[in-house]
C-alpha cells in the first residue's frame, strides 16, 4: 500500500492483515506503562450497547434514588472495566504471542463474516 501513498498513524505505512500473522513482520510497539490499561478501561466504559441499556433502566429509578443509582452504576462499570482489562492482560501473557495472533485472526474472520452477512442482508 506504500506505493499508493497510504500511511497509518505517525506516517508509518499500512500493513496487510496477513502480515500480522507472521511474527517476523509484526512491528513492536512501545507503550508507556499503564497507558494500555487506561485505554482499555476507557473503551470498556464507553461500550455503545451498554450506554442505551443503562439509560433505559435509569428511567425506572424512583425520583429520590437517582444519586444512589448513578453512583452504583459508575462503581459497577468501573469494576467491570477493570476486570475485563485485567483478564485480557493476564490472558495475553499466559497465551503468548503466537496464540494471541491466532485468537486475533479468528476474531477478525468472525467480524468479517458478520460484516458480509449484514451487508448482504441490507442489500437483499
Amino acid at each position: 500500500m506504500r506505493r499508493f501513498g497510504v500511511s497509518g498513524r505517525r506516517g508509518r505505512p499500512l500493513r496487510s492483515p496477513a502480515s500480522a500473522l507472521r511474527p517476523e513482520t509484526a512491528p513492536a510497539v512501545e507503550v508507556a506503562p499503564g497507558r494500555a490499561l487506561r485505554t482499555g478501561v476507557l473503551l470498556s466504559l464507553a461500550t455503545p450497547l451498554a450506554l442505551p441499556f443503562w439509560l433505559g433502566v435509569s428511567t425506572q429509578v424512583p425520583e429520590g434514588e437517582s444519586a444512589v443509582f448513578v453512583a452504583g452504576f459508575l462503581a459497577g462499570a468501573l469494576v467491570y472495566a477493570l476486570a475485563w482489562t485485567g483478564l485480557s492482560a493476564t490472558g495475553g501473557r499466559l497465551l503468548g504471542p503466537r496464540a494471541l495472533r491466532a485468537v486475533n485472526a479468528v476474531a477478525a474472520a468472525g467480524l468479517a463474516y458478520f460484516a458480509v452477512r449484514l451487508t448482504l442482508d441490507l442489500l437483499v
